[in-house]
């Protein structure tokens, strides 16, 4: 499997430890996933990229990301997987 990464805030990632993933509400940036049920995760190939959304990092191991697009400060590659998808992850 792959690994990305996640950052979200600390809020965030306490609910996500308890309840799991839930997903990005439908918006102009998850209209090319409007096939993944519930939304996607958003992931970064490296946790450093990821903490530029939170401080909080979550590790995902996945062969199901599909490429989302390049970040738009950083230049880097972005993915998603369906919140549905086969994945695993932990915080780090």
């Amino acid at each position: 499997m792959a690994t990305f990464f996640h950052g979200t805030s600390e809020r965030n990632a306490r609910a996500i430890e308890v309840e799991g993933f839930q997903g990005s509400d439908p918006s102009a940036f998850t209209d090319g996933f409007t096939h993944c049920e519930n939304g996607v995760i958003f992931l970064a190939t490296t946790p450093e990229h990821a903490a530029g959304y939170g401080d909080a990092v979550f590790e995902i191991n996945t062969d199901d990301a599909q490429f989302f697009g390049e970040c738009p400060v950083t230049g880097l590659p972005e993915y998603a997987v369906s919140v549905n998808g086969d994945y695993n992850f932990s915080r780090i």
